[in-house]
Parts: C-alpha cells; sequence; structure tokens
C-alpha cells in the first residue's frame, strides 16, 4: 500500500480502515477479526464495539467504496505472496552458483 497514515504523517500507511477507508500505520490498526479480514481503524474499533458512538475518523464509506478497497487488498496480497515465491527462488540460487 502507498501512502501515509492518516494521524503519523511520517510513518507509511500499512492498510485501509475498512469502516472510514483511511490509510494507517501499523499502530494505528486493530485487526479484530485476524489478519486476512480488513482492519479497524483505533476510533472505529472503539465504534464498532459500541463503546463510544460517533467516534469514528470521519465520513463512512459505502459499500461499493468497501468492495473496491477489498478487491484492491486482495489482488495486493495476492501480488505480495509472489514476490515471496521469488524471493525463496532466489534464495537458493547463490546455492548453485558457489558449487
Amino acid at each position: 500500500m502507498e501512502g501515509r497514515c492518516h494521524r503519523h504523517q511520517f510513518d507509511s500507511a500499512v492498510d485501509r480502515c475498512q469502516m472510514c477507508g483511511h490509510g494507517f500505520c501499523i499502530t494505528c490498526l486493530v485487526y479484530p477479526k485476524g489478519h486476512r479480514k480488513p482492519p479497524y481503524c483505533l476510533p472505529c474499533a472503539v465504534n464498532a464495539a459500541g463503546v463510544r458512538n460517533g467516534s469514528g475518523s470521519g465520513k463512512k464509506i459505502t459499500w461499493r467504496e468497501r468492495r473496491q478497497l477489498t478487491k484492491e487488498r486482495k489482488e495486493a496480497d495476492a501480488g505480495a505472496a509472489v514476490a515471496r515465491a521469488e524471493a525463496a527462488a532466489d534464495d537458493t540460487d547463490w546455492m548453485t552458483k558457489v558449487s
């Protein structure tokens, strides 16, 4: 993911909140359903839990925007898996060069 954290302008964004759609760094995100599901930012997580109503990070995104973000996230995860597989293949290449 490209961009900067919505709260910490000097940190790069790791993922987007599933409620407000803003990009956040790893310290600002909560993964209540595991790392395979989209995360919440801290204010939206508090709002979703019912602790403090109306404490989200701003405007809520529509279901279409949420579906598009989920699609982009899955494509990024697939691209990262391919990159990891290529890196693993490159790690074994040095063995053949030494012999």
